[in-house]
């Protein structure tokens, strides 16, 4: 999907009502410290600075993307996902306990 469709996405992951605002505040939380002047690291250090900013974002950002999976109906990626099918067969067998005169519409 391109960027335009997953931002259309993602804003309404963030405004539906039925998502949960526990669900949601992660995402904002992830924002507000990324734009945040305090941090773990302080940002006067050149490049470790940035680092727990980075990994603070690169973890949001993977978290976010798979809740609108979820969210859109995708299927996780997951080992047991793997988009094998498996052909099976069965049989339907008639319930033997079954007596066909409890079936008849009662007068």
């Amino acid at each position: 999907m391109n960027l335009l469709t997953n931002l259309r996405y993602a804003i309404r992951y963030l405004s539906d009502p039925k998502i949960p605002w526990r669900r949601k505040i992660w995402f904002y939380l992830v924002l507000l410290y990324f734009v945040s002047p305090l941090d773990l690291l302080p940002d006067i250090f050149p490049g470790i600075g940035w680092l727990d900013d980075l990994i603070v974002l690169s973890a949001g950002l993977w978290w976010f993307s798979r809740e609108l999976k979820g969210y859109r109906g995708e299927p996780e990626d997951h080992p047991a996902g793997t988009g094998q099918t498996i052909d099976v067969e069965y049989k339907v067998c008639p319930d033997e306990d079954h007596d066909e005169r409890d079936s008849s519409p009662q007068p």
